[in-house]
């Protein structure tokens, strides 16, 4: 079930009544506030309204007193989150470990600490696979908070993903004694040298197995499936499990500045994949992110993630950079339609050539999905663009599989024009 911020169920049964039925008939199309709607949209934005107002109202209230009272008096805590407890604790006790896992990190927003302690208390009853998936939730505003129990998995859970995973969080928390065991071991690997009078940063494997590494989590032989050295094993475990920002401080240089260097160094395979591991969980800033996604070392599936990290430009140039390697234009479109950024012209002409130039393509005669997508499509053009005639291959052997598709496009770009002359009369009416 999908949530608003203030924990109640989203979607058309939120709210009962004929004008809440009208409201899930009436989608957003996520692109500057242009809706696709039926034909009665001047009534249904009516109905809407004062529904809308209404929840948050009382979303803002909830959240303004629960916040208060809790300052007040540590015992209020709970008000914070006393509607979360009405509406979701069925999830967590009857539900199965996905609903468990979300509203795990539904609480960690607003009472991470009480979400921990529900954790805790069930950890040891659940399964393995199950662990790993709960523990996962810790990612919501992580903190040294967490650091105990996160310590205690790493040295004693049985299970060697859930070790895996603690380790990776301990490494997102920079003043963790974790973390502080993994700079040092770094410390030594990364050192300068001098070279026609100049200083030059170098990277250099441990020359045995750190001591202790084991208990950390560091394992000294790497996996079958894994082609790489064991010195270069260990550099690239020890580099994903350090803190990104004592990269930064230790060397100097930039995120960018550090990618294009690892990239030249003997050991640039180690050296990436460890920060691409590491800029994957740790909550990084965009240059961080940027530097990554360019060196190209993460999976399509890892780069979509990171993108939503970066700011409004450099989002919408990923975005497109990640055509190139993802599995096919169909997935890559599925996700950026998706992507809560907002189109420009110019990044809708990028988009629509793409597209032209997959239907030319032998291929796009058996991509039904896409069919699927391209009205979905159309709410996502920015409505500068919507006027912009779309230079369909009509002329191909495979157009006639795309025409009854295409047609729907350009009908859902129609009504949305509508529309926005409807809304625009409205508001000229009442102003």
């Amino acid at each position: 079930m999908s949530r608003s911020p203030s924990g109640f169920p989203a979607g058309p049964n939120r709210h009962r009544g004929p004008g809440a039925a009208a409201c899930g008939g009436l989608p957003a199309s996520g692109c500057g506030g242009a809706l696709t709607a039926p034909p009665a949209a001047a009534d249904v934005l009516r109905c809407c309204a004062p529904l809308q107002r209404a929840a948050q109202s009382s979303a803002e209230g909830r959240s303004s007193r629960g916040a208060w009272l809790s300052a007040k008096n540590r015992e209020w805590k709970f008000a914070v989150t006393a509607g979360i407890d009405e509406i979701n604790i069925r999830q967590w006790e009857e539900g199965d470990v996905a609903s468990r896992a979300r509203y795990l990190q539904t609480l960690r927003q607003t009472d991470a600490d009480r979400a921990r302690e529900l954790l805790e208390k069930t950890l040891a009853q659940e399964s393995a696979r199950d662990r790993v998936t709960l523990l996962g939730a810790l990612r919501t505003r992580l903190s040294p908070s967490d650091e105990t129990l996160l310590q205690n998995l790493l040295t004693s859970d049985r299970s060697k993903e859930v070790r895996t995973l603690a380790a990776r969080l301990l490494s997102a928390l920079p003043q963790s004694a974790f973390a502080q065991r993994m700079q040092t071991r770094l410390h030594d690997c990364i050192t300068t040298e001098k070279k026609l009078f100049r200083t030059h940063w170098v990277a250099a494997p441990p020359q045995s197995f750190p001591a202790n590494a084991a208990q950390d989590g560091i394992e000294e032989k790497p996996p079958g499936g894994i082609r790489v050295g064991e010195r270069a094993w260990w550099l690239r475990q020890i580099t994903a499990r350090t803190p990104l920002g004592w990269w930064t401080a230790h060397t100097g240089m930039t995120p960018m500045e550090l990618v294009l260097w690892a990239a030249k160094t003997e050991w640039k395979d180690a050296l990436l994949q460890g920060l691409a591991e590491a800029v994957t969980l740790q909550d990084t800033d965009p240059d961080w992110i940027h530097a990554i996604i360019n060196a190209d070392v993460l999976t399509p599936q890892e780069a979509a993630e990171l993108i939503g990290g970066l700011d409004g430009k450099e989002q919408r140039e990923a975005w497109l950079k990640l055509t190139s390697s993802a599995p096919s234009l169909t997935w890559w479109l599925r996700l950026v339609m998706k992507a809560p950024f907002t189109w420009d012209t110019a990044f809708w002409l990028a988009v629509e050539k793409k597209l032209i130039a997959h239907l030319h393509t032998d291929a796009a005669q058996y991509d039904y999905e896409l069919r699927n997508l391209l009205p979905e499509l159309a709410c996502r053009i920015p409505m500068t663009a919507t006027s912009i005639p779309t230079p369909w291959p009509t002329g191909t052997k495979h157009w006639p599989s795309f025409e009854d598709a295409a047609h729907r496009f350009q009908q859902t770009l129609e009504r949305r024009s509508r529309l926005r002359q409807m809304l625009n009369s409205k508001l000229e009416m009442t102003s």
